[in-house]
């Protein structure tokens, strides 16, 4: 009897069972990587030499934040050509191309839905190529040197979309001495940048 009761209680129950759907494995979603890498460039105009300056730089953010600002390293290098003219008794006309490769490290912070602030500063070396002609005193000269450079820079970056943002701002470049032999002659060795630029992010 008791056996008998035991199966009924197992047809009873078979239902039930057959009506609960066994859980299946549910696999983790792929997480995105914290790193992304970027490349860039921009234009601008610098306020001294009143020359127009390029750079382009290839980077990536970083998952490292600092006090709420998001930390991102690049490399950059820049170029402009520089024509300048000196008169201390005697008329010299120069030309100077600069090669800036630097360093950098940039923080920058949201302040409105797309638009962030971002901030920065990079050492690094500079190549610079001066050659200057005078009639009175030192003929047909050239000069290539490498120097030492630093920069800070600020300004607003407009994020589009997640993999394209345009930026507007500032820097402050400065480059060790380049001095032309015989002369008073100092290439204004450090200057302001306003520039604008693009970057897309991978």
């Amino acid at each position: 009897m008791k056996t008998k009761l035991y199966l009924a209680s197992l047809v009873l129950a078979m239902p039930v069972f057959a009506g609960s759907p066994a859980r299946e494995a549910v696999a983790p979603a792929p997480q995105s990587s914290l790193w992304s890498w970027f490349i860039g460039g921009s234009v601008g105009y610098l306020a001294d030499a009143q020359e127009v300056m390029y750079n382009g730089h290839i980077g990536v953010n970083t998952p490292w934040t600092v006090g709420g600002w998001n930390v991102a390293l690049f490399g950059e290098v820049g170029y402009s050509d520089i024509k300048d003219s000196y008169v201390n008794g005697f008329y010299v006309d120069t030309k100077t191309e600069i090669v800036p490769i630097t360093f950098n490290v940039k923080f920058e912070r949201p302040i409105m839905d797309k638009l962030s602030v971002y901030v920065g500063a990079g050492l690094g070396a500079a190549v610079v190529d001066v050659s200057a002609s005078s009639s009175v005193l030192i003929g047909n000269y050239s000069h290539n040197s490498t120097v030492f450079t630093s920069q800070i820079f600020a300004g607003l970056d407009y994020k589009f979309c997640p993999s394209f943002d345009m930026y507007a701002g500032a820097r402050w470049i400065y480059l060790n001495d380049v001095k032309i032999a015989n002369t008073n002659y100092n290439f204004n060795n450090n200057d302001c940048l306003f520039e604008v630029g693009a970057r897309i992010t991978f």
